[in-house]
């Protein structure tokens, strides 16, 4: 197994009942740093957690939960397991209730590039604020999660870790392992008659997977229209100390994490 193989084993945390959950350590940095591991989690909704996956998850030392569905989305707040593990829960969606349609109407349905820089026609408030929540120390150890943990968890993490100088290649990488998980969460849903109907098994993957090239044209697009990530938050009124408290808070030397 090769160094890359091994750290991606490690990054893909399998809880049974909580999809797509992984570290985003390990990841190197242009400064010759590297991402900490354990600091920064991102996941698909976390409700269906059981008593063993909540156990894993204090194990894991989260203090902050930051939660991206729109309000229409969180109907079972109260099995949230931010209240089991005692973390500050941070309900911050980038897309209000009924972006979706106009989304559709503008971009076209299903998940496109252009379609994740249309959240920016909502989402400056929103940005702002869950990176001021990004850029605080006492955030961490955080998770960052929404429905399936790979559209606007995904925009969130890349502009993260552009921030913290990751290079393009890896931030693509690191999108596209959303698509590593994608049929254990589906098989976990038909099992319990909660997967939406399709014919075509191949099309209800591509709906729950994401397009390689997305994250890559929403990279570009804030790129040629801002200058990149941190052009983008700086426009919304992120600071600079807070971008550099960012950087520093990810890249900051740890203990390693166990096993690597």
């Amino acid at each position: 197994m090769t160094s890359r193989e091994g750290q991606q084993s490690l990054r893909l945390i399998p809880f049974e009942q909580c999809w797509n959950f992984r570290d985003i350590g390990g990841y190197p940095s242009e400064d010759g740093r590297s991402v900490a591991w354990k600091r920064y989690f991102r996941s698909g909704a976390p409700e269906d957690m059981h008593e063993a996956d909540r156990a894993r998850l204090r194990d894991l030392g989260v203090v902050s939960v930051v939660d991206l569905r729109r309000p229409d989305e969180v109907t079972r707040v109260e099995q949230h397991p931010a209240r089991d593990i005692g973390a500050a829960y941070h309900h911050l969606p980038p897309l209000p209730d009924g972006a979706s349609p106009l989304l559709d109407a503008r971009y076209g349905p299903g998940i496109s590039g252009q379609r994740y820089l249309g959240y920016l026609d909502f989402a400056e408030d929103a940005f702002r604020r869950i990176f001021r929540v990004l850029a605080d120390p006492a955030s961490y150890p955080l998770m960052v999660h929404c429905t399936a943990g790979k559209d606007r968890t995904g925009v969130v993490t890349a502009m993260a870790l552009e921030v913290a100088g990751v290079d393009r290649a890896t931030i693509e990488a690191d999108f596209a392992m959303s698509n590593d998980d994608t049929d254990r969460w589906l098989a976990w849903l038909q099992l319990n008659n909660r997967a939406p109907s399709a014919d075509n098994p191949d099309e209800l993957r591509r709906r729950f997977g994401v397009p390689a090239d997305a994250i890559t044209i929403f990279l570009d697009g804030l790129r040629d229209r801002f200058g990149g990530a941190e052009g983008y938050l700086r426009s919304i009124g992120v600071s600079g100390d807070e971008i550099a408290s960012l950087r520093e808070v990810l890249l900051r030397p740890d203990e390693g994490r166990a096993g690597t």
